[in-house]
């Protein structure tokens, strides 16, 4: 058999002579004053804050240096592959008679 302790509830009423002021219960609904005025949030969504333009300057820098190294990574490799796929075609093509010469 399991023995449970008991569970101890207490309202602190003082802490080192000091009396504590018990918490208001916050309300389960939402607070129809702070909703009230929702329509100004889309102004201040749509506007940075001054304070912020560098960082958002060095991130786009940054996004803007990844984007064209990718780019050109992506350039590269395409351009390689094309080069390759060029020369193994000649090569081969020199090998296997073509489907004209097949014909006559």
């Amino acid at each position: 058999m399991s023995r449970e302790e008991p569970t101890i509830e207490a309202e602190v009423v003082e802490i080192d002579g000091v009396a504590v002021e018990p918490r208001q219960a916050k309300s389960a609904g939402p607070d129809p004053a702070r909703w009230k005025d929702w329509g100004r949030w889309q102004g201040r969504v749509k506007t940075l804050n001054p304070r912020w333009w560098p960082l958002w300057l060095l991130l786009g820098f940054i996004l803007l240096v990844l984007v064209v190294a990718i780019g050109l990574c992506v350039a590269v490799l395409s351009a390689t592959y094309w080069i390759m796929k060029s020369i193994i075609m000649g090569i081969v093509s020199l090998i296997v008679p073509s489907s004209e010469l097949q014909r006559r």
